[in-house]
């Protein structure tokens, strides 16, 4: 009876990490912050790209997360009938309106696809002090314990803040979104990382 409640809590284990694995996972590639002794405290997000529903989807996946760390923001497509990028002219125009001192700004630099280097010893922890899990996966363990290769896509996003009343950068960052399931989650997964990062920099005020 144990053995069996054993392998089915392994089952389950192997099936977490697997499942966790298979998601996107976003990393902070470079950060880097203006110490000027200022914060913004209600921001415009845009983003750059000619597909409208995919600016949207940006534009609302950022809002929603800096609304949760209680930071003012507001998508631009809010503010713009049309469903073109708007101009310089016409940003300005309703960053004034509207009295937001900053806008921060993101664009896909780069879709690519990378090779990553996988180890299934690492990742699954089988080691030979582990007899019974070790002899149990003991073919998979044979199978690759010399690791394989994948082949991975990225999203590479850049972002920028910038202060309305000079035009300086506050803060700006690169993203790389490996492997999203669609492009919602890895929309989803930079918006967190950006969000978060902001929150860290401490270049936004509070509601």
């Amino acid at each position: 009876m144990n053995r069996k409640l054993s392998i089915s809590g392994l089952f389950l284990i192997i099936y977490f990490v697997m499942a966790f694995n298979a998601f996107s996972q976003t990393n902070v590639q470079s950060s880097a912050i203006n110490e000027m002794d200022s914060q913004l405290d209600n921001i415009m997000i845009l983003h750059l790209g000619e597909n409208f529903d995919t600016r949207k989807t940006v534009e609302g996946e950022i809002t929603f997360w800096l609304s949760k760390y209680k930071f003012s923001a507001s998508p631009s497509n809010r503010y713009f009938e049309h469903k073109r990028i708007p101009t310089k002219d016409q940003i300005v125009e309703v960053l004034k309106e509207n009295g937001f001192d900053g806008i921060l700004t993101t664009v896909f630099t780069d879709i690519e696809t990378k090779e990553r280097f996988e180890n299934p010893q690492a990742a699954y922890n089988l080691t030979p002090t582990s007899p019974t899990i070790y002899n149990f996966l003991d073919s998979y363990q044979n199978k690759y314990s010399t690791g394989y290769t994948i082949q991975e896509k990225a999203f590479v996003v850049h972002s920028k803040l910038f202060k309305t009343v000079d035009e300086s950068v506050l803060y700006e960052a690169t993203t790389e979104t490996y492997q999203p399931q669609s492009l919602d989650l890895a929309v989803e997964d930079f918006s967190k990382s950006i969000a978060k990062e902001l929150k860290k920099s401490k270049v936004l005020e509070k509601k």
